[in-house]
């Protein structure tokens, strides 16, 4: 019995844990194209998320590309984390390009 509980709570934080981490694949690539049309005025096409092991397990890198030149390659720097009220906060850091 005492397994089939640990079972249940171990699959439960395994599944919170990954709709955490859709949820912040979304809105990390949400922030990173606001920020290359605001900030650099390129239409950012995200097409892959990876979160970084730095900084605490709070930033992730999206990679895409602009819209209208689909050679020119970006990674994008996003960090997120909680703020006080228990909503997640994103901001861009930074980003590079393959020119």
């Amino acid at each position: 019995m005492l397994k089939k509980i640990i079972l249940v709570i171990g699959m439960f934080v395994l599944l919170t844990a990954c709709v955490d981490k859709e949820e912040i694949s979304k809105r990390g690539k949400e922030e990173a194209i606001s920020y290359m049309k605001k900030n650099s005025n390129i239409d950012f096409v995200p097409q892959s998320v990876e979160f970084s092991d730095a900084l605490g397990n709070s930033g992730l890198w999206v990679e895409g590309y602009n819209k209208k030149n689909k050679s020119q390659i970006f990674r994008v720097s996003v960090l997120y984390a909680e703020d006080d009220n228990g909503q997640m906060d994103y901001k861009v850091v930074g980003y590079g390009t393959n020119e």
